[in-house]
């Protein structure tokens, strides 16, 4: 699907739940460095941390692309 049909079957209610997401992620990423550095987490959390991130890079990349179109 073309990223113009994307934006434009896009809800603003779906685009504050992206963001809002976001911002839980970015808390849990803050808290999950707070209890212990990357290199010292243990596997488990550390996969858990990546997949957040990619997620927030989903996120940001989706997001951008709103921002963008909506100039």
């Amino acid at each position: 699907m073309a990223i113009s049909n994307v934006i434009e079957s896009t809800s603003v209610k779906e685009l504050d739940e992206m963001s809002e997401e976001l911002c839980v992620l970015y808390r849990l990423q803050y808290e999950a460095l707070q209890k212990s550095s990357y290199l010292q987490m243990p596997q488990k959390e550390a996969d858990v941390y990546d997949r957040r991130r990619v997620r927030i890079g989903e996120l940001c990349d989706l997001l951008t692309k709103f921002r963008v179109a909506g100039s």
